[in-house]
């Protein structure tokens, strides 16, 4: 792991020469006064280059309370041989902090992959979705690649214990309730024909229970919508070969940094540059709110 990470950190060095990042950027600096709450990446596989001068950026401002992944960080389910070099190329810059795994479509296929998974990231409980409060957001972690069903849906079992955790009380205290998911409900670009299902049934769930943001990947590009309340945000552009159909106002590599401020979420989408390509804030609700107002 050690020689690993040697490795990886003398190649960060010649990719950041070769980008010209080595200097910090004025442009992506944290608000005054703000709490670093995120860093997001997704859809890195084997753009190992890539993935690393974003993470660089990412930490540059101060270390995030935790990292999360969206998934396809592998190329391919049918190879471990990628894995290590994932596994120290992230440990390289977040050994000390929380680090979220969210299973993609390249890295679980089969009942094979997905143990090699579990193994990678043994704090993924088996069903392969989690929650976890940080800081002032409710964290919910989903598998759209749940064996149990074919990829792409989420199922009876993944759905009765979404709505549990969605109507829990820890979720109805938290002041924020973000979903992470690999495939996005609404993609709007490579893979608007082929949304995570139930759309409808989902998407309800998140209107009921106030959702404040779902954040995907799997679409090689960014895209942000905003539908009943809700915002929906795809970002897969953290190494892997982009979706140049989207556009170069969409197809860009880049990561986001989730910041706290005194009255709100803000979200940053950043590329590698360090330049700002999206930047809005979600309001902090009245303290008495509940996340259902049943």
């Amino acid at each position: 792991m050690k020689k690993l990470q040697t490795f990886f950190n003398v190649y960060l060095a010649l990719v950041l020469a070769t980008c010209g990042t080595s200097e910090r950027s004025t442009t992506d600096q944290l608000p005054s006064g703000a709490e670093y709450y995120f860093s997001i990446f997704g859809d890195s596989r084997d753009g190992n280059d890539m993935y690393s001068v974003l993470q660089n950026r990412s930490v540059m401002v101060g270390m995030p309370r935790a990292a999360v992944h969206l998934g396809d960080m592998i190329s391919t389910h049918q190879s471990s041989e990628q894995w290590p070099s994932f596994v120290a190329l992230t440990e390289t810059y977040y050994q000390a902090q929380k680090f979220y795994p969210v299973i993609g479509n390249h890295d679980v296929g089969d009942a094979r992959s997905y143990d090699l998974f579990l193994a990678v990231f043994p704090q993924l409980a088996q069903p392969g979705y989690e929650v976890e409060q940080i800081g002032e957001c409710f964290c919910i972690f989903t598998n759209s690649e749940d064996l149990e069903v074919k990829p792409g849906v989420i199922g009876p079992t993944q759905l009765a214990w979404l709505e549990a955790q969605l109507s829990s009380e820890a979720a109805q205290k938290a002041r924020f309730r973000m979903v992470f998911t690999h495939r996005p409900p609404f993609p709007q670009h490579h893979h608007r024909d082929k949304p995570l299902q139930p759309t409808d049934t989902l998407h309800q769930l998140f209107q009921t229970y106030k959702v404040t943001a779902v954040i995907a990947g799997h679409e090689h590009s960014y895209s942000r919508l905003e539908k009943d309340g809700i915002t929906y945000v795809v970002s897969g552009g953290a190494g892997s070969p982009l979706h140049t159909s989207a556009g170069p106002d969409a197809a860009f590599y880049h990561y986001i940094q989730v910041s706290l401020l005194n009255s709100a979420l803000q979200f940053r989408t950043i590329d590698h540059t360090g330049k700002i390509r999206d930047d809005f804030k979600i309001e902090l609700p009245p303290s008495s709110d509940s996340a259902a107002g049943l």
